[in-house]
């Protein structure tokens, strides 16, 4: 079947998700550069990008969904327009193809324009689904993170930059992206750490290392006073090791249980130096 000749997908009522989402914006930011770049339009080469797989891919995404975009149409049009330009009417594609200058500056100039009216398109609607799989509501800890805590004065007393890795944390959650969501947070409780040890040994932390600053922070604690939170800490500190090596990565529930635990230890240590 040639390329012109493919049948369109319908228009589906699918509400669309986060990684759809993210995936339009990915989608239309490769146009933008392949515009700016002159990337082929066709690469027969398995496993090679090029800009008629992305119009395609783009046009399946918003008709699959309910958004009703208005840069459907011309998605299609310029994806119809340059096949019938370029592609042989049989279909068959044995080469590179590519676009001729003004198309490029036009492709470059129009897909700019389907980010900004999709970006406002779906910042307008409040259905994107995003999947709560375990004990915490991802889309309000995306929304609004200081809803992770019960006590609301233990976040508005966190420094900003362990605010913002918290909710990055929240964020790459929400987009399934666990490894991000375990670093993110793992930093934010390492910032807690390194201050829990100044407040209690008197001390910089220079070139300490996580380990380090917990076992010295462990010293000044007799078996009978010792913080139950730091057996938490040293949880984290191994959750930390382990994904600090790249064949290891993370699921979303072990992401979540991370953030959980994150959650729990900052509290703790928040009551601690408070």
């Amino acid at each position: 079947m040639s390329e012109n000749n493919k049948p369109e997908p319908t228009q589906g009522n699918q509400p669309i998700d986060l990684s759809d989402a993210y995936r339009l914006g990915t989608l239309t930011d490769y146009v933008r550069l392949a515009g700016a770049k002159q990337f082929p339009f066709t690469n027969p080469e398995e496993g090679s990008d090029h800009i008629l797989e992305a119009l395609e891919e783009l046009t399946v995404i918003l008709k699959k969904s309910n958004l009703e975009s208005t840069v459907l149409s011309d998605i299609e049009n310029t994806k119809n327009g340059m096949i019938e330009s370029h592609i042989p009417d049989n279909g068959k594609i044995g080469e590179e193809i590519y676009l001729n200058d003004r198309e490029y500056d036009d492709l470059m100039k129009t897909s700019a324009t389907w980010s900004n009216v999709l970006s406002e398109e779906l910042s307008s609607i409040d259905n994107i689904v995003i999947e709560n799989s375990g004990l915490i509501d991802i889309k309000q800890a995306r929304d609004n993170p200081k809803e992770l805590f019960r006590d609301k004065s233990i976040w508005e007393n966190l420094p900003p930059q362990t605010q913002s890795d918290l909710t990055e944390a929240c964020q790459t959650l929400a987009f399934e992206c666990p490894t991000s969501t375990v670093f993110l947070s793992l930093r934010a409780v390492e910032d807690r750490l390194y201050e829990w040890y100044k407040n209690k040994t008197a001390r910089d932390i220079q070139d300490r290392t996580f380990g380090q600053v917990l076992s010295e922070l462990d010293d000044q604690y007799s078996d009978d006073d010792r913080p139950p939170i730091l057996s938490h800490l040293d949880f984290l500190k191994e959750r930390r090791n382990q994904v600090a090596h790249p064949e290891r990565s993370p699921d979303e529930q072990e992401a979540e249980d991370t953030l959980i635990m994150v959650r729990g230890t900052i509290t703790n240590i928040q009551n601690q130096i408070s």
